[in-house]
């Protein structure tokens, strides 16, 4: 099935009614037998509507149409992003990411800054998205805000609030004082800087700036939000091997 088949698929078990039990009837001699409604087992229907989300989810991840891909990416040529996440992801620790480039999927163009992103920002992408569906389980919309915080990536909205969480393309910091603010540089080798409105920004770069910036990220927010980022933990995210997410443990 392709993209546009799941998609209809999606949209006929989804608004499809669930089907009523059919009552016994009773025949008589000279009466005909009443046509069976299908029955169908729900709990099986409602894990291939999940199945279907999660697997146009990924689709749309490996295509950087996931939100926050326009703000975080540049413009890059179609297909890239899926055959370059399949390089990075071959054997254990990322070993063939390129912090301050990548590396061509067309074999008569070159890899260069204004036409591909690097691969810092494909992996922060990557980690955004995760964030934001915990699991790769494409559920619907995922709620972004708690009644303490609110978690935003790519952009922030007009009034965000005095406190607020956010992974953003560089720009200026807002003056509150209450953010935690991870900015990923918009040109050049890719660098990330944290701001927290309260004291002075840490800059990260090199081959470890994206996990560096992105492991302080998530070490504030554990301890100023108790775990929490949107609606769920960072333990329960599967964090707790990024981070050290228990209060007492370094």
């Amino acid at each position: 099935l392709d993209k546009y088949q799941l998609e209809k698929w999606l949209e006929v078990l989804s608004s499809a009614p669930a089907p009523q039990p059919t009552p016994p009837t009773t025949m008589s001699l000279f009466s005909s037998p009443a046509t069976q409604q299908p029955q169908y087992d729900q709990a099986k229907r409602k894990d291939l509507v999940q199945a279907i989300r999660d697997w146009l989810g990924l689709l749309l991840l490996l295509e950087g149409k996931c939100p926050g891909a326009k703000e975080l990416l540049p413009p890059f040529p179609k297909a890239y992003l899926n055959s370059r996440i399949h390089e990075i992801a071959a054997g254990s620790c990322v070993n063939g990411f390129r912090w301050n480039s990548g590396k061509s999927h067309l074999p008569a163009k070159k890899w260069n800054k204004n036409d591909f992103p690097t691969d810092s920002s494909i992996l922060c992408y990557l980690f955004c998205v995760f964030l934001r569906h915990p699991g790769w389980r494409f559920e619907g919309d995922f709620k972004l805000s708690t009644p303490r915080t609110s978690f935003f990536i790519g952009a922030l909205p007009h009034k965000p609030g005095e406190h607020f969480r956010a992974i953003l393309p560089q720009m200026s910091a807002p003056k509150s004082e209450g953010h935690v603010i991870l900015f990923q540089s918009r040109f050049g080798d890719p660098l990330y800087t944290l701001s927290t409105g309260r004291a002075e920004e840490v800059r990260f770069s090199g081959h470890s700036g994206v996990f560096r910036g992105l492991a302080l990220f998530l070490m504030l927010i554990r301890m100023l939000d108790h775990d929490w980022i949107g609606q769920n933990r960072l333990q329960n995210l599967g964090l707790a091997k990024v981070v050290c997410t228990e209060r007492g443990r370094s």
